[in-house]
């Protein structure tokens, strides 16, 4: 997974991102049928609270959500690397 942030958000510029740098944050997600289970587990396993705005079912409208501002996400490389328009994606996975 990759950080999906809009580009002047705080975060943008960083190499890695920790969950501890998302804490607060609030996310664009997809539905838990979909595989946010892994996301959700994450933030569990650092006592993080991950407040999900909106969930959706398609990697490129979750990026629409962060281009425009209106929260960050977690998201899969390949539409990290796709969709480039005014969205920094962090490349780095954690694990718990």
């Amino acid at each position: 997974m990759v950080c999906a942030l809009l580009l002047r958000h705080p975060q943008a510029r960083k190499e890695v991102i920790v969950p501890q740098d998302l804490a607060g944050e609030c996310f664009v997600s997809r539905p838990c049928v979909l595989g946010s289970r892994r996301i959700d587990a994450i933030f569990v396993c650092y006592g993080i609270e991950c407040k999900v705005q909106v969930e959706t079912q398609m990697s490129w409208s979750i990026c629409a959500f962060v281009e425009e501002g209106l929260w960050v996400a977690l998201i899969d490389p390949i539409t990290a690397i796709e969709y480039k328009s005014g969205v920094s994606a962090s490349a780095r996975s954690t694990r718990c």
